[in-house]
């Protein structure tokens, strides 16, 4: 990634950068709101004024387009229109990632008559199939997540492999079976572990949250009747307290 520069200093590309810009925020729909605030002038003009900037570039620019399997039949046809544009963009290199068969289910809306496979293939002619990742990769991942935030909130750490070891081999790799699971769940323990992080045990603390995602009722469960799980003797207010913090 050396060769790959984050700026350039072209006098005029951001504004037509920023126009042009109106048909990719229109493609999310959380965005959508943002196109008022830049300009529309007609497609072929900003195409063509962004053409001519980017051709003053020497360098090669790659435009990274992730998830594309996650929006609807609608945004993707505007993302496949965009992508047919690129054509008159010779320095400018698209990367998108994707499930193929995903993509193909989704277009079946707007190309109900038409075999979408075969059209996914054609539209992208290189094609770069990832590995599946393996178990023990996600469970190395989950764990050194984990170790970060310990680390980064000064928590003890003692048999921390052996605590995931066994969260993972007792049903929890079969919940966190893919990475984006994985950094969703280490950023919501993160966050309340920044909070209550030495008041509680750890290892018992992922186990309960990952009840709470999978079994949310057992879960309640455990909130209602949790005197058959902890020693009422050690209860104190303020324990008392953060728990009822921690289930709203």
């Amino acid at each position: 990634m050396a060769g790959v520069k984050s700026k350039f200093v072209i006098p005029g590309l951001s504004g037509d950068a920023a126009r042009y810009s109106r048909a990719l925020l229109s493609v999310i729909p959380w965005t959508e709101r943002l196109k008022d605030l830049v300009s529309e002038p007609s497609q072929e003009t900003r195409i063509d004024a962004l053409v001519n900037r980017i051709a003053k570039i020497r360098s090669g620019i790659l435009v990274v387009l992730d998830d594309l399997d996650r929006v609807e039949a609608e945004e993707l046809e505007t993302v496949f229109k965009i992508l047919r544009g690129s054509d008159r963009l010779s320095n400018v290199t698209f990367l998108c990632a994707f499930d193929k068969k995903e993509v193909a289910r989704v277009l079946r809306k707007t190309r109900p008559h038409q075999e979408t496979a075969k059209f996914v293939e054609k539209f992208f002619p290189l094609e770069f199939p990832l590995p599946e990742t393996s178990s023990d990769d996600l469970q190395l991942f989950f764990s050194r997540g984990v170790s970060r935030i310990l680390q980064r909130y000064s928590l003890p750490n003692d048999d921390l492999t052996k605590n995931v070891e066994k969260i993972w081999e007792r049903g929890g790799g079969q919940y966190l079976r893919n990475l984006r699971r994985i950094k969703l769940f280490l950023n919501r323990i993160g966050h309340s572990l920044h909070l209550i992080g030495d008041e509680v045990n750890v290892g018992d603390f992922i186990r309960l949250e990952l009840i709470r995602d999978i079994k949310p009722d057992l879960y309640e469960q455990i909130y209602r009747e949790r005197g058959l799980f902890w020693d009422s003797d050690l209860r104190s207010e303020e324990h008392t307290s953060e728990l009822q913090s921690l289930r709203h």
